[in-house]
């Protein structure tokens, strides 16, 4: 939940920017499970690299998704005015 909250402040960068997105998530969602698999913090059922290549295609339509939905809803990150 606290990535969804974060995802306008954190990746803005990337919006507009789908192709990028698409790539940016196949990479980095697959490694973040295989980091907390790697610790133990979690288990893939089956064949590890089979879940891997499942997370990088759901990561690679997902973050891209995530960042039109957020460009769409018109809502903007609040920011401190000084």
């Amino acid at each position: 939940m606290a990535f969804a909250t974060t995802l306008k402040s954190s990746l803005g960068w990337l919006e507009g920017r789908y192709a990028a997105a698409a790539v940016a998530g196949g990479i980095f969602g697959p490694l973040s499970y295989y980091g907390g698999h790697a610790v133990g913090a979690l288990r893939v059922r089956g064949d590890l690299v089979d879940g891997l290549l499942v997370l990088t295609v759901l990561w690679a339509i997902l973050l891209p998704g995530l960042l039109w939905l957020g460009a769409a809803s018109d809502l903007k990150p609040k920011t401190e005015s000084g």
